[in-house]
């Protein structure tokens, strides 16, 4: 087995471009990874950001998408995420998607900001050593998290892509779904209304 794990765009030693942080348009740019490399067909894993990336490539070229596992991550706003919209949206999804804001209360500070999500995603575990430091690199300066938190401000056109591309085509690509502590059963709500074979764990 091959393991492809490109950075999405703007994140890790990917470039950051100024635009094109929508779900279709980085599914794009990852189908062109496959295309570069000469894969026909993949299996597909998306979590968090990458989720609503990997629903938009299966969804799109269900030729090139043997199997796809959704993690942790939310495809819009589906009908399936009424549950855990209930409360409103994790605060985080509002700060970071206000321009400019998290970019000059977190510079400086981008360690510590971060050590709250790798604490709580790992229900106060923490991580390793070197995989901590790799992702306190990957989201240093001003640019790093300009372009983190373009994903979180594409949100509503990511939406609007993600509910047009449901709309004229059913999810045929054979789908795992897993949740976490944040996410939950979410994922596999949205996802099983419109798919012909589709399991949650």
């Amino acid at each position: 087995m091959t393991v492809i794990a490109p950075d999405l765009p703007g994140l890790g030693a990917s470039a950051a471009p100024s635009a094109g942080y929508t779900a279709g348009a980085v599914a794009a740019d990852v189908l062109g990874v496959l295309d570069a490399l000469e894969i026909e067909r993949a299996d597909m894993v998306g979590i968090d950001l990458g989720t609503p990336v990997a629903f938009m490539a299966g969804i799109a070229r269900p030729d090139r998408i043997r199997r796809l596992v959704l993690m942790e991550g939310l495809v819009g706003d589906l009908p399936g995420v009424e549950e855990f919209l209930r409360g409103g949206p994790p605060w985080w999804f509002g700060f970071h998607a206000v321009p400019g804001l998290g970019e000059r209360v977190l510079h400086g500070h981008e360690p510590e900001y971060l050590d709250f999500f790798l604490r709580g995603g790992t229900l106060g575990d923490g991580v390793t050593g070197p995989f901590r430091a790799a992702v306190h690199e990957a989201y240093r300066g001003r640019e790093a998290l300009s372009a983190a938190f373009a994903y979180y401000r594409a949100f509503p056109d990511s939406a609007r892509q993600i509910a047009k591309a449901a709309g004229r085509a059913r999810w045929v690509t054979p789908t795992l779904t897993i949740g976490g502590a944040t996410v939950g059963e979410a994922t596999h709500r949205q996802i099983q209304p419109i798919a012909d074979d589709v399991r949650a764990w």
